[in-house]
């Protein structure tokens, strides 16, 4: 539904109006306020000094005198007078005579001291005249006034209004409606107002006029431009259509190029890859081999030291039994329990090595995937390194949410994380003692698992970056490095866990290793803790 041009200007007229005759309304209705509240409260002020000044002498005769009854008729008096709402005689004495009701607040007070003359017109005070008058009925009186002119300037306004909003809506809003509504239903047609007029034409009858031919003029333009870009249209559909057979043949030339190029190129990053596995799967079948008949040596002496280390301490247990407890021999045996315990820990940590070596070098197999809370891994890996972090006085800080759960193969983590505390231990921190290890675990927003694993020792050389995940190189080969501890965890978390491990770049302090992996694993599944 269209608002019609007329409506729309009577209401901004007709608000504009309102609007300015309100202020207008309200400023001057403000300026006569305060003028008559000047001259209330002046009024209030020279009858209060009238009355100061009229009963000063008889009160103070009386106060002398000390008349009761006298002070408190003059004092009731005053009280009585128009627009003096207390008053309040107050002698030296602290007797006090008081009329009417006092006020905390909007009063006009006016106090004087009342002084008596003797011998030679010598003054002495005998108290003190205070007149208090309230000012709200002034105040009301104010506000009364001011309803009784805004309500009559308001009416005044809207009648001014509405007589101007009717004579410019005749002159004015009228025939400009009936000019807008003529070029809406036949544009093409002479316009012609049919209004009464005082006198000759006028400037509404000039505008429709120019507006009339303009129209017209603008229509012949219109028509002649329509007909240019219609002709203009078909030449650039002609043109549009050669370029779209060229683009297309162009694009099809391309693409049988590029796919040409894309199948040459893919046979030939796959017989690459092919030829690289072959070789790689190759090394590491030889290598398995010979690690397997490794960890198969060393199991039966481990074993048979497991199980010595397993008497000892039955026999610790057996003795500490036996003798007085805080006796010199309890001490002895509870030292001695202390290095069976120690002797068992290491023992269990080199079968766990071995086998975990065994485990790197072979697939998966039979090995069953579980579900276990992250952080309680950490703290055994790092409890298991216990004895190598106290005898470098190293610390571990460890910053995983205990509810980080994994489902994968627990001991194949254990194992990596092991090695990579092992590589921080011994080789960031070789021959240096209070290093600091960070090791912090989240998930990702893509169920990915991220643990990092950093230090601030000695760094890794930018050439090595290349080669640190190479079986068998070492930095200490010939003084206990076998080279296969980086080997071993970028292979179990590559091809167990399907993640990746990186080594970001850093400035020659310190080292970063970044696993990453699902957090849950597809395969032969068992609860574990």
């Amino acid at each position: 539904m269209k608002i019609a041009p007329s409506s729309r200007l009577n209401r901004q007229l007709a608000l504009r109006i309102v609007l300015f005759s309100s202020m207008v309304t309200v400023v001057t209705t403000l300026m006569q306020l305060w003028a008559d509240y000047e001259a209330d409260v002046g009024q209030l002020n020279a009858q209060q000094s009238y009355i100061a000044t009229s009963y000063s002498d008889t009160l103070e005769k009386s106060v002398w005198t000390l008349n009761v009854e006298l002070v408190q008729s003059q004092v009731d008096g005053i009280a009585r007078l128009p627009g003096i709402s207390f008053v309040s005689v107050t002698a030296k004495t602290g007797q006090a005579w008081r009329a009417g009701t006092p006020s905390q607040a909007h009063v006009l007070t006016t106090r004087i001291d009342l002084r008596h003359s003797y011998l030679d017109d010598k003054q002495v005070e005998v108290g003190a005249l205070q007149i208090e008058s309230n000012l709200w009925p002034v105040y009301r009186s104010l506000l009364s006034k001011a309803t009784e002119i805004l309500l009559f300037n308001g009416i005044k306004t809207f009648v001014v209004a509405a007589f101007i909003l009717l004579l410019v809506r005749r002159l004015v809003t009228a025939p400009l409606s009936r000019i807008a509504e003529h070029f809406e239903r036949t544009p093409n047609a002479t316009l012609r107002l049919e209004r009464r007029r005082s006198g000759g034409f006028d400037e509404i009858d000039q505008l429709a006029a120019q507006l009339s031919g303009s129209y017209l003029r603008l229509a012949e333009s219109l028509e002649r431009v329509g007909q240019s870009e219609r002709q203009l249209g078909e030449a650039l559909i002609d043109r549009e259509r050669l370029l779209h057979l060229e683009t297309g043949f162009k694009q099809k030339l391309e693409r049988e190029v590029v796919e040409r190029t894309q199948e040459l190129e893919h046979t030939l990053k796959r017989l690459r890859s092919t030829q690289d596995m072959l070789i790689e799967r190759e090394r590491l079948a030889a290598l398995g081999r010979m690690l397997t008949g490794l960890a198969q040596e060393m199991d039966g002496p481990l074993e048979k030291g497991l199980d010595t280390a397993g008497q000892l301490m039955s026999q610790c247990l057996a003795l500490r039994g036996q003798v007085s407890r805080g006796s010199e021999s309890d001490k002895l045996a509870r030292q001695l329990e202390d290095g069976v315990s120690q002797l068992r820990a290491q023992l269990q940590l080199a079968a766990d090595l071995i086998g975990g070596i065994r485990r790197a070098a072979q697939d998966r197999g039979d090995e069953m995937r579980e579900r276990f809370h992250l952080s309680t891994t950490l703290d055994e890996v790092v409890s298991q390194q216990r004895t190598a972090l106290e005898a470098g006085r190293h610390v571990v800080d460890i910053r995983c949410p205990t509810s980080l759960w994994l489902e994968g193969y627990r001991y194949a983590l254990k194992l990596v994380l092991r090695n990579l505390l092992s590589n921080a231990i011994e080789h960031a921190y070789a021959g240096r003692e209070g290093g600091r290890i960070e090791i912090s675990a989240r998930l990702l927003d893509d169920q990915q698992v991220e643990i990092k694993l950093s230090d601030k020792g000695k760094g890794i050389d930018p050439s090595l970056h290349s080669r640190i995940f190479d079986p068998f190189f070492s930095t200490h080969l010939g003084r206990g490095g076998a080279g296969l501890g980086l080997y071993i965890v970028h292979k179990v978390i590559t091809e167990q866990f399907g993640g990746t491990v990186q080594v970001p770049a850093s400035s020659g302090i310190g080292a970063t290793f970044v696993l990453r992996f699902p957090q849950s694993l597809e395969g032969p599944q068992q609860y574990g803790g």
